[in-house]
């Protein structure tokens, strides 16, 4: 009955993101999301030749004039990041009947790394919150109410993968955390989890080892005695990861691109006419002055809740002062679950939460300025959980005050989905 109930939520919560995710999908139109176009044009090739694009200017993917969009011109720059995202996304075009839906079937697949992220999510918390139903049900539904996040999944990108494989990751952590004996199954489902995550951009993958060295921690004493599991399932991500720096150094002679990468971006710039500058590092900024006289931390906030376009649509004001004050309400009453109920794992979300977002500031101290909250999406498992938790006391405190909330935060999104959306520009598919 236990096993019915949980297949029956699951299937709801997909059905119900499955249909929120396509809406947006529908409603953003092409390169309403940043860098889509670019994004498109390795799907497409893929698509067509079924391999993956070398870049340069006398290889595969490169620059070309392309009138009418937003620079003039499209970037095969993405061919240099992990590709695999784009796979599902190219076979899905593939299978397009007509030309004009061939971008429709790819976004799909962001679509469906939503939904598995939704059900991922869903079923991870099903472990880690076994008496709290309120909670097992926020985790999930924040990550299809939160308007950044389904935005996210409705264009074509690399973050959607991402926080799917982060997501996945964090499930299969979570049976093996709440497992007294985990089967040799449950430590392959982590190591191909933790692989995934070293199919994208290095951050994710990063994120992705840090959380779990961060539930290893906490794992049952018993658990130690299996410690080469843990080396063991460490090869997949490894192997994973050395295929494509082999790949690298065989094609580019450039291991972890990040010289090509550079050079690349600022060639780009200097085509595109935006002006190149120096990191606030090389301008002479201290940390303490890049994090409180920035416009970093501000601009990273409201990307992380609803910020489209190339980051060029914004919500109004008031809304941004709700999602802030539901950011800080739901931290008070998180830390005051953790002091009233002495449970520090739930201190290690907050940490890894802590830690990313010291890494996106790093990033941004030291290299190309941009804010974008979306990077933080990633973390996703250990946000919501974190809102999730702290929304869950404040019913235990306030009844109408968390339905409030709830009811607030599906109105704007609904606002947001209505008023908003439709402001994003885009172009025509050619």
């Amino acid at each position: 009955m236990i096993r019915t109930h949980k297949m029956n939520s699951t299937l709801l919560l997909a059905i119900c993101s499955s249909f929120i995710f396509a809406i947006w999908s529908w409603l953003v139109p092409f390169d309403g999301g940043p860098d889509e176009i670019h994004h498109y044009e390795i799907v497409r090739f893929i698509a067509h030749y079924f391999r993956w694009p070398v870049f340069g200017p006398d290889r595969d993917l490169y620059m070309r004039v392309v009138p009418g969009t937003r620079d003039g011109w499209v970037f095969g720059f993405y061919a240099l990041y992990p590709t695999y995202p784009y796979l599902i996304p190219a076979l899905l075009m593939r299978l397009s009947p007509l030309k004009n839906l061939e971008l429709h079937f790819a976004r799909f697949a962001s679509v469906g790394y939503g939904v598995l992220t939704v059900i991922a999510l869903y079923r991870a918390t099903l472990l880690i919150f076994p008496k709290s139903v309120s909670v097992q049900r926020l985790v999930p539904a924040l990550s299809i109410l939160i308007p950044q996040s389904a935005y996210l999944f409705s264009y074509i990108n690399q973050d959607s993968f991402g926080i799917m494989a982060i997501s996945i990751l964090f499930w299969a952590l979570s049976v093996i955390k709440n497992t007294n004996k985990p089967s040799l199954w449950n430590w392959l489902a982590v190591a191909v989890a933790w692989g995934l995550t070293t199919m994208t951009r290095q951050h994710i993958w990063v994120f992705g080892t840090l959380m779990v060295i961060s539930f290893w921690q906490w794992l049952s004493p018993s658990h130690y005695r299996n410690f080469t599991k843990l080396i063991g399932i460490a090869v997949v991500p490894a192997f994973v990861l050395l295929c494509w720096f082999l790949r690298n150094y065989l094609v580019y002679s450039d291991p972890i691109l990040y010289k090509t990468a550079r050079a690349a971006w600022i060639t780009w710039l200097r085509v595109v006419g935006f002006p190149v500058f120096p990191s606030f590092s090389e301008q002479g900024y201290s940390w303490a002055q890049f994090l409180f006289y920035t416009s970093w931390a501000w601009e990273t906030f409201k990307s992380f809740w609803a910020k489209f376009g190339y980051m060029n649509v914004e919500i109004p004001g008031k809304l941004y002062l709700i999602y802030g004050i539901f950011l800080l309400v739901s931290l008070i009453c998180f830390v005051y679950y953790m002091i009233n109920r002495r449970d520090m794992f739930f201190a290690q979300f907050l940490s890894l939460v802590i830690v990313l977002v010291l890494l996106h500031a790093y990033k941004n101290y030291t290299g190309d300025f941009q804010p974008q909250g979306r990077y933080l999406m990633i973390a996703q498992p250990v946000i919501f959980s974190i809102i999730s938790i702290g929304l869950y006391q404040l019913k235990q405190n306030s009844r109408f005050a968390f339905i409030l909330i709830i009811f607030l935060i599906v109105l704007i999104h609904l606002s947001i989905l209505i008023s908003c959306v439709p402001k994003i520009p885009g172009l025509d598919i050619k």
